[in-house]
């Protein structure tokens, strides 16, 4: 999980455009550097992590965790027990690892294969929906206009701003969520048609039966 900075919960740095994207993960496999360039401590580097995925979203920070510790080829083998040692108190599934040898890795990938396999499916996870504040305004309305449809409301606005519309499975993702919250159910009772025109914020989209 690269990038993420004290603050990302509150927008800092790359904030939510960051987190949104670990959101469509089953796995998060945390890559800690042993041997910071800047002496920091790896334990409080990967706490820092852990602290921002909970603020902004506790769901996403309940799921399956590997910590792969990296950079086992400079650290002294004295001074890699006393890291080791710390990060075992975690209770998380530990591996040390060579980004620059490869020791460790085959290990690594088997145990996140092995726990993909029993993580929730990808259906499964709200990937593309943002952490919404419990008294957050969830109401959505349709209304037919001479040019198409437009679709209002603040929870749907954020839906689509946070996925990538250049992305078709993202896209495909995104429908399939509007169908479940019925706003897709409510184009159909309109009238809507393959390839008439709905506007949500500043995007337009054809309208389409399909996933």
């Amino acid at each position: 999980m690269p990038g993420l900075i004290e603050g990302a919960s509150e927008g800092t740095g790359l904030g939510h455009q960051f987190l949104r994207h670990v959101e469509r993960n089953r796995v998060l496999v945390h890559v800690v550097d042993i041997s910071p360039i800047d002496e920091s401590d790896p334990v409080a580097n990967f706490e820092l992590i852990e602290r921002e995925l909970k603020l902004y979203s506790e769901e996403v920070w309940s799921r399956p965790r590997i910590i792969a510790l990296n950079k086992i080829d400079i650290v002294p083998h004295a001074d890699f027990g006393k890291i080791r040692e710390r990060f075992e108190a975690l209770e998380m599934p530990l591996f040390p690892i060579s980004g620059v040898t490869g020791d460790g890795v085959e290990a690594l990938l088997f145990e996140i294969a092995k726990t993909l396999e029993s993580a929730q499916p990808p259906d499964d996870i709200p990937v593309l929906l943002p952490a919404l504040q419990a008294r957050a305004d969830q109401s959505w309305d349709v209304e037919r206009t001479d040019n198409g449809y437009v679709v209002t409301g603040a929870r749907i606005l954020r839906m689509v701003e946070m996925t990538d519309l250049n992305n078709p499975e993202a896209v495909r993702y995104l429908h399939r969520r509007l169908e479940r919250i019925g706003v897709i159910e409510r184009l159909r009772k309109l009238g809507a048609l393959d390839e008439d025109n709905v506007r949500i914020g500043n995007n337009e989209f054809d309208f389409s039966e399909e996933r």
